[in-house]
């Protein structure tokens, strides 16, 4: 049986075989038709934060040592950040705990404490115009926490991290926690006891990628490839157990193509701009396809 209904509204709670929201199937009761014209429009999208600050996506930092300031044996090394949700303070406690682990090459000490730009007085630290981190090592050895470009490159990879006993690792996805805590090291490669981030944005994801293979005309062109099939982008707003809404456009142009004209199932994921499924944790959302005319 067909019909002409002219809305659609997903709940990924009842995705087939109790899918989770970040990939799922939605089976519609009846199949819905699609005339020559028709055409879908995200109209809304709602869903309740509840990705954690740190998972498999972003949970790694990748360190550089060396045994003593200026001189001394390098080593490379990962630590796996503990997967939750974190706000600033509590994220600075984990780091400066795991850094210090049985496992650190040198003799010193690492501390970190937030402060502002340009400015290492910590008094009301607590405000929220501390969003920056400053990594201290002290009584012994000198570190580099490195940046996003280094960690992709393969000259980097190949001369340096293995070159000094760092693990393997993909150079196209390093999963690393930069994402987070912003790191710049710079032109050059120097190592040193103090180490200042730029910004420090608990929020891991700053917009969701919509994906399906059963509305969309493969029109979209991103960064990479798996963009083809991206249908929409929800900004995301708002932190950790927030209520994240997203309204369409209201521009006549910005629709999706369906790719078929006997729309009966949709096939829907949820991902980060790096490409990776969002592990919403147990999470659901809603969200609203209307079906209108193609703008002439």
């Amino acid at each position: 049986m067909s019909t002409n209904a002219r809305k659609i509204i997903v709940v990924s709670r009842y995705f087939l075989r109790g899918a989770t929201a970040e990939s799922g199937t939605f089976e519609l009761p009846e199949t819905i038709t699609l005339y020559d014209q028709d055409v879908l429009y995200l109209q809304q999208f709602h869903c309740m934060v509840s990705w954690w600050t740190i998972d498999d996506s972003n949970d790694t930092i990748y360190l550089i040592e060396q045994s003593a300031v200026g001189a001394g044996l390098m080593t490379c090394r990962t630590i796996k950040v503990t997967h939750g949700p974190y706000d600033i303070d509590s994220l600075a406690a984990q780091l400066e705990l795991q850094m210090n682990s049985s496992k650190t090459t040198v003799r010193g000490v690492y501390q970190i404490k937030k402060t502002t730009a340009g400015n290492f007085n910590e008094q009301n630290a607590s405000s929220a115009l501390y969003r920056y981190f400053t990594f201290y090592l002290t009584g012994g050895g000198s570190f580099m926490l490195v940046d996003f470009n280094r960690l992709t490159s393969p000259q980097f990879y190949k001369n340096t991290w293995k070159a000094h006993g760092g693990p393997d690792y993909d150079v196209s996805d390093p999963h690393c926690i930069n994402e987070i805590i912003d790191v710049n090291n710079g032109v050059g490669f120097t190592l040193g006891t103090i180490w200042t981030t730029n910004l420090v944005d608990v929020r891991p994801k700053h917009a969701l990628y919509m994906h399906c293979l059963d509305i969309g005309d493969g029109g979209s062109m991103g960064w990479n490839g798996m963009m083809r099939t991206c249908v929409a982008v929800m900004a995301c707003n708002v932190g950790f157990g927030s209520l994240l809404t997203f309204f369409g456009s209201g521009n006549a142009h910005d629709y999706i193509v369906p790719a078929t004209r006997a729309l009966k199932r949709l096939r829907l994921e949820i991902r980060d701009s790096r490409g990776h499924l969002v592990d919403f944790q147990g999470g659901r959302y809603i969200c609203v396809f209307v079906i209108g005319r193609r703008p002439a």
